[in-house]
Parts: C-alpha cells; sequence; structure tokens
C-alpha cells in the first residue's frame, strides 16, 4: 500500500489496541495484526484495531506522510472580485490542509482578527472567513496560518480585499512630511473624495488650526487654511514645528487621518580634521562623517575648488576619499563640504605623502685624528623629513659632551678617542620605511707618551736605577734617551726600548735628561725629566726605652744619617716640639767619609731631646734634609714611675715616634 493510497483508514471499532510510529510497534499489549497498517519506513502514526465492527463509537484512523500542506487564500462568495459591493457577504477559504487536522488563525494586514466576531464568522471545519456586510473597513491583505503537533505554515498566495465606497472619504492627496529654514513658509496639500462630499480640517496638537494673522504679535506665525484643504504656514519658528493632522469626515465610514510633520532645517558644524601622513604606493581612505543635520545632510570632497570624480585613481566613495595608489602628487589640502537646506560646512584636511629615504651621502669609513672632532655624514632626503639614529656597535648614541647630530643627520665625535674605532650604523626612516648605512671609523693616534714621564725623580746613589719612557702613535715611534744640555751619555749608563739604565748611579749623574719619541708621519715630541741623587736617610742611633719619675727629666738621644745632611725635628702630642727642649744637638755633623772618585759620603745628624713626661706626653722624632723627604721612626715605649713607688704593673707605657726627613723612594716625595 503507498503513502498515497492511504489517506485514511474508517474503522468503526470500540477502541484502538495498539499504535505505530514511524512504521516502528510502540504499544506492547497490541495485536500483531492490526487491520490498518502503515507502509513499511513511512508513515508518522497509526491507530489499528484487531477486527471489523459495526459499532458507531469507531474511530477515524489517518497516514499523513506529507504533515501539513501550504496553500492559499482564494475568494469563495461571491464568484469574482468584480462582484463584491459595499454591505455584501465576502467569504475566503484557507487551501491548508494537514494531517493529524490542523488549527488555523486567519490575518489582515499581519495583524491576527480579534476574538470579537461581530462582523465576521471562522469555521475551522470548512477553512473558511465570512464577512457579513463588507465595507471599505475591511479592506486589507487576508491570509491564513495553520498549526498542528507537526508544524505550522501560513498560506503564500494571499487575498487583498478592497471595497470602495463612495460614501467613505478617501484619500485624494496625502500631505507630505516638509523640512523648511526658520522664517520660510511650508505648504501642506491635502484633500479627501466622498459622495456626498467630505468635511475636512487641520488639527495641530490636536487643537483646530484656523485663518490668523497677528499683526502685533509677530512671533506668532501666520496660518492660511485654503479651500482645496491646503494649510500654508508663513514665517515658521521653532514653535510652529511638530506633526499636523489632516482630518477627513465622509457620511459614512470611518474618520480618515493624515498625519505630515513639519520640522526646521539645521546642521551642526563638522568635526576638524588631523593632519594625515599617508605612504606612498599604496591604498587609502578618508573618511568625512555628515555632521548632524536635518536633513541628513550630503557630502562631497573638492580639491582646488573642484568636485572629486566619482571614478579613478583618486575618487568619492559615499562620504570617503579613495586613493587606490597614493603619490607625492596627491600630497596636498583637501576639502570636505557638507550642505543641507539648512546651509553648508566645511572642513580642510592637510595630506602628506611619505615616502621611503634615499641617500644623498652614505655613511662610509672613515679616518679620524685623535683628539680632534670627527664627522660621519648620513645624508638622505624623503618627502618628509626623515629621522636619523646613529648607533655605535648596536647601541642607540644619545646626544651629550661627545656626540652631536646635526639636522642634516651628520655624527659629530667633539674629541675622537682611540677607543672611538668601532663600527658605527646610520637610520634615516620616514613614516613609510627606513634606510641604512654602516662606517668602520679608524682611528689615527696622534703621537703621544704614554705614560707622560714623571717630571722630578730621584735615584739611589750608588744603585742600579732605571728610567721609563713610552709613546704610541699611528706609526711605532723611535724612543731616545738625551742629556737635555746636549752632552753625552755618560758610559755606565745605556738605553734601549724607551729604558734609561742607570748601572750605578754617582752623583755626576744628577741633571735633567729629555726623553724624544718620533716617528716618520708624526715627527717627534719631547719630555724632560729632572733626576737627583741622594743618600736616603737612615737611623744610626735610635732613642732608647726609658723609665723615669714623675717630675723628672727624659733624656732621648738620637742619630741619622744620609745625603744632603738630615735634619732632625722632634715631635709631642701630634705637634713639633719647641726646639728649646734639646739638650744638645749639632747642626754641623761630622764627615763619616769623603767622596774622592767613587768613594762615599755621609753626613751624620746627632739630636737629644729632654722631656718632661708629665708635661710633655710622648714624642716622635722628624728627620728632613734638603729634599724634604720624610722618614719615620717609631720609638720604644717609655714608662713614667710615680715618686710613691709604686708597683710596675701600674706603669703607663707613652709611645714615641721619630721622624726623619730626607730622600725615599717614593716616586712623588711628600713636603713638610
Amino acid at each position: 500500500m503507498s503513502p498515497k493510497a492511504v489517506k485514511r483508514c474508517f474503522l468503526l471499532l470500540p477502541s484502538p489496541v495498539c499504535i505505530y510510529e514511524m512504521g516502528t510497534l510502540r504499544h506492547r499489549a497490541c495485536s500483531p495484526q492490526p487491520s490498518c497498517r502503515p507502509p513499511s519506513g513511512t508513515g508518522r502514526l497509526l491507530l489499528g484495531l484487531p477486527g471489523a465492527s459495526s459499532s458507531p463509537g469507531g474511530f477515524i484512523i489517518f497516514f499523513d506522510p506529507a504533515g501539513i500542506e501550504t496553500g492559499s487564500v482564494v475568494l469563495k462568495q461571491p464568484a469574482s472580485v468584480a462582484e463584491i459591493q459595499p454591505s455584501s457577504t465576502v467569504v475566503l477559504r484557507c487551501h491548508i490542509d494537514g494531517h493529524p487536522r490542523p488549527t488555523w488563525q486567519w490575518f489582515r494586514d499581519g495583524s491576527p482578527l480579534p476574538d470579537s466576531r461581530s462582523t465576521y464568522s471562522v469555521s475551522n471545519k470548512e477553512r473558511t472567513l465570512t464577512l457579513q456586510s463588507a465595507s471599505p473597513d475591511d479592506n486589507g491583505l487576508y491570509y491564513c496560518c495553520a498549526r498542528s503537533a507537526v508544524g505550522f505554515v501560513c498560506s503564500q498566495n494571499n487575498f487583498t480585499l478592497n471595497i470602495i465606497d463612495e460614501s467613505f472619504p478617501q484619500a485624494v492627496i496625502v500631505p507630505q512630511d516638509l523640512i523648511v529654514t526658520k522664517n520660510e513658509e511650508a505648504m501642506f496639500d491635502c484633500q479627501f473624495a466622498a459622495v456626498p462630499p467630505p468635511t475636512q480640517e487641520w488639527l495641530f496638537e490636536d487643537s483646530p488650526v484656523t485663518n490668523r494673522s497677528n499683526l502685533a504679535s509677530p512671533h506668532v506665525p501666520r496660518t492660511t487654511v485654503f479651500a482645496n484643504g491646503s494649510l500654508l504656514i508663513t514665517q515658521v519658528r521653532a514653535r510652529s514645528t511638530g506633526v499636523y493632522k489632516c482630518v477627513g469626515h465622509g457620511q459614512r465610514g470611518k474618520t480618515l487621518v493624515l498625519k505630515a510633520t513639519l520640522r526646521l532645517a539645521e546642521i551642526e558644524e563638522m568635526a576638524p580634521f588631523s593632519p594625515k601622513v599617508l605612504t606612498a604606493n599604496q591604498g587609502h581612505r578618508v573618511a568625512c562623517p555628515a555632521p548632524r543635520g536635518i536633513p541628513t545632510p550630503q557630502v562631497w570632497w573638492e580639491r582646488n575648488q573642484e568636485r572629486v570624480p566619482s571614478a579613478g585613481r583618486v575618487h568619492q566613495e559615499a562620504e570617503h576619499l579613495v586613493f587606490t595608489s597614493i603619490t607625492e602628487m596627491d600630497a596636498g589640502t583637501y576639502t570636505c563640504h557638507a550642505a543641507n537646506k539648512a546651509g553648508e560646512k566645511k572642513q580642510e584636511l592637510s595630506i602628506t605623502v611619505a615616502t621611503v629615504p634615499k641617500w644623498v651621502e652614505m655613511p662610509k669609513d672613515s679616518q679620524l685624528e685623535e683628539s680632534k672632532p670627527g664627522y660621519l655624514h648620513c645624508l638622505s632626503k624623503a618627502s618628509l623629513k626623515p629621522t636619523v639614529t646613529w648607533y655605535r656597535n648596536g647601541v642607540s648614541i644619545s646626544e651629550d659632551s661627545r656626540f652631536e647630530i646635526s639636522e642634516n643627520g651628520t655624527l659629530r665625535i667633539n674629541n675622537v678617542e682611540v677607543y672611538d674605532g668601532t663600527m658605527y650604523k646610520c637610520v634615516s626612516s620616514t613614516p613609510a620605511g627606513s634606510i641604512e648605512g654602516y662606517a668602520r671609523v679608524h682611528v689615527l693616534e696622534k703621537l703621544k707618551f704614554t705614560p707622560p714621564p714623571q717630571p722630578l725623580q730621584c735615584m739611589e746613589f750608588d744603585k742600579e736605577v732605571t728610567v721609563s719612557c713610552s709613546a704610541t702613535g699611528r706609526e711605532k715611534p723611535t724612543i731616545q734617551w738625551t742629556k737635555t744640555d746636549g752632552s753625552s751619555l755618560p758610559s755606565h749608563v745605556s738605553h734601549n726600548a724607551g729604558i734609561l739604565s742607570f748601572h750605578k748611579v754617582s752623583r755626576s749623574d744628577s741633571g735633567n735628561y729629555t726623553c724624544i719619541a718620533s716617528n716618520t708621519p708624526q715627527g717627534e715630541i719631547r719630555a724632560t725629566v729632572q733626576l737627583v741623587v741622594a743618600v736616603y736617610v737612615t737611623f744610626k742611633l735610635e732613642p732608647e726605652p726609658t723609665t723615669v719619675y714623675q717630675g723628672h727629666t727624659a733624656m732621648f738621644q738620637c742619630q741619622a744619617e744620609g745625603d744632603p745632611v738630615p735634619h732632625i725635628q722632634w715631635k709631642g702630642k701630634d705637634k713639633i716640639l719647641d726646639p728649646g727642649k734639646l739638650l744638645s744637638s749639632s747642626s754641623n755633623p761630622p764627615a763619616l767619609g769623603r767622596d774622592t772618585s767613587h768613594q762615599t759620603r755621609l753626613l751624620q745628624a746627632p739630636s737629644s731631646l729632654a722631656l718632661n713626661p708629665s708635661r710633655d706626653g710622648a714624642a716622635t722624632a722628624s728627620l728632613g734634609n734638603l729634599f724634604q723627604c720624610l722618614t719615620t721612626l717609631t720609638a720604644k715605649n717609655f714608662f713614667l714611675v710615680s715618686h710613691l713607688n709604686l708597683p710596675s704593673s701600674n706603669l703607663k707605657p707613652l709611645l714615641l715616634v721619630l721622624s726623619l726627613h730626607s730622600l725615599t723612594k717614593s716616586p712623588s716625595p711628600a713636603l713638610l
């Protein structure tokens, strides 16, 4: 049995005993041989009964494989649209069916018909809508919808009812919304037709509008209602704006109300543009939003007082200024205009086209002289002034006391140092892109001593002494030593690679010596050194530890030798003691030897000190000679003993320091 054949199965039986759904048995207690079976694999729902019966309480069981079938709304009565007359009966039929049987609902102009049925009736059995006395009030688009457990559909081909009753007012001219400028006049046209002719009136804010002209109050607008139904409003002000209603009254039917709005035209100021920088050879869009206004302002772009075309490489799309591929020649000032009935506004936009920089002079490897200013050039050009950044060994260079970057991108090294010899990078950039160049700097060292020799140096008599002198330059310099007075170096003095060697210092070696450093490209430099020969001061007799009673005199003796003759001073309590405390001293020490040929001559300086411990405390002896070099001797402690002959545990040690002033081995002798 096919699905088309099984539409309805009439079973006059007392009750169903089995249920099939989609060809599957769902009720376990049903008979295995129902009298109405669905085709295999098809069907929605089937109720089956085990046997035939003539009982009037049977059931109608149907099978509908399609669910709900959509259809159309057709005119059932009268036979044709031309026969529809006012107050006649109109019957519409809904051609939607389905199984199980759906419920229907009728709609007019998109809204469901209300439940009150004073003017119409609905038959679900016949699927009809009956309008008992159709009138123009019933005009509209009618359609139906059906709903069941299996779905919901609406009619596709619907019916439009349009009954014309000459006694009902019909709109002949419909008033249109108006937008006018301040103090301008506004005219609303409105006209109705009916038999007999309808009456007409205008309402504003639900109050009747009449002819009026108040010369004493010019702020009150003048209104005129013409015989043909038109309304004229002169000198429109803000208080004149709003909704106006044109009302038509016929002998029969509903009152017809037509609405129209009156508004004042206005336009706000446009937001200013910020200058734009656009990248060359790329596409760009610049929007010009229309300012708020009534009506909506029209927007267009101009350049050089000419309107931008609607097509081309540079064109306008709606409110957008479009560059399909911008070039340098497109740079300039563009003006966006916005206008409506209220007036016109405009704003200018400055567009700059950014190009990638091009080299005028690239950085190049350079030789810069030490201690002089050095320059590295990085010259480029573009439509926008490029930004130049310099890097040294990959680190950005900031301007300081050593580096300056000029407006054209040149890097100045104010005082070239040896360590400035490295790799430099220059980056020239604009919003469109950047270029970079590299330069290696070679520093041409100046001819200089490293370090400069000390101008005054001491040499110990009868010792081996060396004096160093080193220098650098573009080429390795040759270093020589000479005597400043031009005389030759003694035989026991030699020099090699900048080292002046004294194999055994003699007194005649004192004097001025000159170190000369020279090379071919830079010439020579000189440094003069004064060498002094001396015998270093030594103590020959040191103060001995002494124990005295309080109030008694303590005696210390000190003797030193050196060349030149040492000078002995005593210090106590961190100050030089009064020479009057010295009991004996010798300012002319006896010679211990004489310098005949290469013999040694030593000069001796003795000194004694009488000290009152209770008054002067600890003491220090200092010795110096002509060159004021300092040697200090810390003497032994001495003890104070009281008159009460206290035990030795009460003895108080005092520190005695002896200082000698003479030449020492220090490179820079300290002066007293």
